[in-house]
């Protein structure tokens, strides 16, 4: 046919009629990467804006290297906002090693083949997302502002600093 418009590709499902949301199987968290020593607090980090209306149904920090302190406390904490309002009743919490090098870390639960929870890193303190105890989920709106800050606690200059950090918020779509 010269001249007709092409309709645009869209998955089609059962009947070639309906078509189904793409985004619906394929969600990407949002996500963010601050490279480089933490020494003091960060500001606000944005991570993004949701591209749907939903509930946030996980949220955890990883750093690179935990940092290394034998004597004195050295940890990372993160909070995540959605349009200023912390999503957390209990922060993520990441602590230093002692007398061992610094290693990679994360407050993200860990799983095995089948998806069983298996723990956690050790010196972590997972965050508890708000509602969590009440069956409430953590909701947003499409175009909400979703950002984050990081908190370093120390009292003297650490063997290892902690260093390269990540924020993670999962998203899950509210279709109705």
């Amino acid at each position: 046919m010269s001249g007709a418009t092409r309709r645009p590709e869209r998955y089609l499902g059962p009947r070639p009629g309906v078509s189904f949301p793409q985004h619906a199987n394929n969600v990407v968290p949002l996500q963010t990467a601050v490279s480089g020593e933490f020494r003091i607090n960060s500001g606000t980090i944005p991570i993004g804006v949701a591209p749907f209306q939903g509930n946030v149904v996980d949220a955890f920090i990883s750093v690179n290297n935990c940092g290394r302190d034998d004597s004195n406390p050295l940890r990372m904490s993160g909070e995540v906002y959605i349009n200023g309002t912390t999503i957390f009743t209990t922060i993520p919490c990441i602590n230093a090693n002692s007398e061992t090098a610094g290693t990679a870390k994360t407050t993200a639960k860990h799983t095995d083949a089948t998806n069983t929870t298996t723990g956690f890193d050790t010196g972590v303190t997972a965050g508890v997302l708000a509602g969590v105890d009440s069956g409430t989920p953590v909701s947003f709106k499409k175009g909400d502002v979703f950002t984050a800050k990081l908190f370093v606690t120390r009292t003297a200059t650490p063997t290892t600093e902690i260093s390269n950090a990540g924020v993670v918020v999962v998203l899950e779509p509210d279709y109705i």
